[in-house]
């Protein structure tokens, strides 16, 4: 092949070279092969995989010259998959090679239960993957092991997931929850299907070794303007680490939560529109947003059907443009039963809707919810507390509000509070103890008190 490289280049961008991913070994033989000879590339490996029931399974060692790539073509429903024994050796002095997919929507690469991508024994050994490049194809991760990532005693961590070139690429997080901490790059629009919990926690870096100096930006980037991403599966995509967004950033959630543990604004993140108040969410179906930082930035927001937002007292989620409601929001106290007081959930400059049920965790007092849609604000006050010489309780009542159907929803665990023993404005016990709807209030029981409240009929 000579040393052509498979992309072209253009201010960080690649786009890949469809000619070349055409050549070299291709599999089309319609059945399940287990691989476990050597593949050696001087420079390249190009191996294809065409066709709904072909499947190469690879167990065996996979060499690529240090300028060298390592090219997947996988078409038609082909499916290539790493064993857990598969070694891949894509190191050089300090820099990792990759493997490249090129696919047509239909083909998989699936990392194995019990890949180990990186090998390098903290450094020592130069045997290692440190970048998945997907285009247009489906990426299966089943196993932590699997995800693309090298250590060097130089460089330090290093490794890339990334969704360039031509759109549709899925990743699928499958197997295990699982944590990354190295680069999350998106360029096009793609889905991420969490079927475990996936968790981001990488960030900005300068990493120093003999003779240089480079940047690894391991942040959550969508690098392109006006991308698209798509959560898909039950399990939750927990954004833990740095994020970057360029100026017309979309998050789509259809379903499962993203739980955001850090601001979408991007730290340290500077230049073009990075570090700027840029991405826009959208939830539907059975999605939620999570909030559980204390600041979260969005451009815009748009709730509808059964989407939900989660929010706890003391976060605030500020969103820049008009905010279209409908679905639920959910309010959380952390595992505090709060007293009376204020808090800002919401800093918007104007709203379209209302949210169709407002769910509030139990508060010491009455809830109000009237300024909610104008200031972003709920408040609770109000409460009374039951006393007795061998009965201690407290009374929460139901809020009360025209605009939206409030529950009073369990956000405390009871039995820290009372064992599970909980009562209703009658007295008479519930075993309902993470939920209930009492129209006039509630009881709960302190750990220290002795008799139930008196029962009226």
């Amino acid at each position: 092949m000579g040393k052509a490289k498979p992309y072209t280049h253009s201010d960080g961008i690649l786009t890949y070279k469809d000619t070349i991913f055409k050549k070299g070994l291709r599999f089309t033989n319609n059945q399940e092969s287990m691989v476990t000879d050597s593949f050696l590339g001087k420079p390249d490996i190009v191996l294809g995989v065409d066709g709904a029931e072909t499947i190469v399974r690879f167990g065996g060692y996979m060499n690529v010259h240090t300028s060298g790539f390592a090219l997947f073509s996988l078409t038609n429903g082909g499916k290539f998959v790493l064993t857990k024994d598969a070694r891949l050796d894509f190191l050089s002095a300090w820099y990792t090679r990759q493997i490249w997919v090129r696919g047509d929507g239909t083909g998989t690469l699936e990392i194995g239960e019990g890949f180990t991508a990186d090998r390098t024994k903290d450094g020592t050994i130069k045997l290692a993957v440190g970048a998945y490049r997907i285009s247009n194809a489906r990426l299966i991760i089943k196993s932590q092991s699997g995800q693309p990532q090298y250590w060097f005693e130089t460089s330090g961590l290093n490794g890339h997931l990334v969704f360039e070139d031509q759109p549709g690429g899925v990743l699928i997080i499958d197997g295990e929850d699982q944590i990354y901490d190295a680069a999350v790059w998106i360029d096009v629009d793609m889905a991420v299907d969490t079927r475990k919990n996936f968790t981001h926690r990488g960030e900005y870096a300068v990493l120093t070794g003999a003779g240089y100096e480079y940047g690894l930006a391991s942040a959550f980037q969508f690098r392109k303007p006006n991308i698209t991403v798509t959560k898909q599966g039950a399990a939750d995509l927990i954004l833990a680490g740095e994020q970057a967004y360029r100026v017309g950033s979309r998050l789509l959630i259809i379903e499962g939560a993203v739980r955001f543990k850090t601001d979408a604004v991007g730290g340290v993140f500077t230049g073009n529109d990075y570090g700027t108040q840029e991405l826009g969410v959208r939830i539907m179906d059975s999605g939620a947003l999570i909030c559980e930082t204390t600041h979260l930035h969005l451009k815009k927001l748009n709730i509808s059907g059964s989407g939900r937002v989660c929010v706890r007292l003391g976060d605030t989620i500020h969103i820049d443009t008009n905010t279209v409601l409908d679905g639920t929001l959910t309010v959380s106290a952390d595992g505090v039963l709060p007293q009376e007081g204020e808090w800002k959930l919401f800093d918007w400059s104007g709203v379209e809707g209302q949210f169709a049920n407002v769910e509030l965790p139990a508060a010491f007092g009455n809830w109000d919810i009237s300024r909610l849609y104008t200031d972003g604000v709920v408040s609770a006050g109000g409460g009374s507390a039951v006393n007795h010489s061998r009965t201690q309780a407290f009374m929460i009542r139901s809020p009360r509000t025209s605009s939206a159907h409030v529950r009073i929803k369990d956000a405390v665990p009871f039995d820290r509070i009372s064992g599970g023993r909980m009562f209703d404005i009658r007295g008479r016990s519930t075993v309902r103890h993470t939920f209930t709807h009492a129209p006039q209030g509630v009881f709960i029981m302190t750990p220290d008190a002795t008799h139930e409240p008196t029962r009226t009929e």
